[in-house]
This record gives structure tokens, C-alpha cells and sequence, in this order.
């Protein structure tokens, strides 16, 4: 895989919000549109910090990359309890389309595999 994959990763997460957002629109589901939005927030949040701990903790003979690896797993936990926290004692929040929302994200992510391994077997079909 070459190195844009990610920010067309970031592009299929940006059109499956576009589509739920349409969606939503043509059932008038502001308070679902919201919760979608929070959810594929929290996803896409969750997968940028992945990618850039990935980044760092991977390379060969540095150690600042373990550190970060081990302070992103500290932190993140306690963080994403206080969020559910705080979406859970909100009056609108919809635990289905914030859920979906997150669920979307990995949809995308996974969309875009089919895609580049369905692309990939064609290509060694024709050569």
C-alpha cells in the first residue's frame, strides 16, 4: 500500500458521513445527525491517534515511540469513559446513531480494504 492510503481512508470516513447526513435529512433526524456527527467524531479521533502512535512507536531504535504507545494507552481509556459519561447524561443522546456512527468509520475503513485488495487481484489477474 502506498502512503496516501490514509488520507483517502480519511476521505471514505468524510463521504459515508456525507451519505448519513443525507440520510438523516430526508428523515428529519437532527438529533440522530448529531449523535452520527459525535460517534464518527470519537472513530475518527480513535484512528488519526492509531495512526500517528503508530507512526512513532515503529520505528527502529527509537524509544520516545514505546513511550507514547504507553502514555496514548493510559490516557485513553480514562477519556473515553468521561466522554460516554457526559453523552449519557445528555437529554438527546441516541446510544444507536452514536454507536452507528462509530460503526460507520470502521465500515469506511473496511470498504476501502475490499476496495484495494478487489483492485490489487485484478491487477495480478491481468499481468
Amino acid at each position: 500500500m502506498d502512503e496516501g492510503v490514509i488520507g483517502r481512508a480519511y476521505r471514505s470516513v468524510a463521504i459515508s458521513w456525507i451519505i448519513a447526513m443525507i440520510w438523516c435529512w430526508v428523515f428529519r433526524s437532527t438529533w440522530v445527525a448529531v449523535n452520527i456527527t459525535i460517534g464518527m467524531a470519537v472513530g475518527t479521533a480513535i484512528l488519526f491517534a492509531f495512526h500517528q502512535i503508530v507512526r512513532k512507536a515503529f520505528v527502529p531504535g527509537e524509544s520516545k515511540g514505546k513511550r507514547a504507545l504507553l502514555k496514548f494507552s493510559l490516557i485513553k481509556y480514562p477519556v473515553a469513559f468521561i466522554i460516554l459519561i457526559a453523552l449519557v447524561r445528555w437529554s438527546k443522546f441516541n446510544a444507536a446513531a452514536f454507536f452507528g456512527g462509530i460503526v460507520l468509520v470502521h465500515f469506511a475503513l473496511y470498504a476501502k480494504l475490499a476496495g484495494i485488495l478487489i483492485a490489487e487481484q485484478n491487477k495480478s489477474k491481468q499481468s
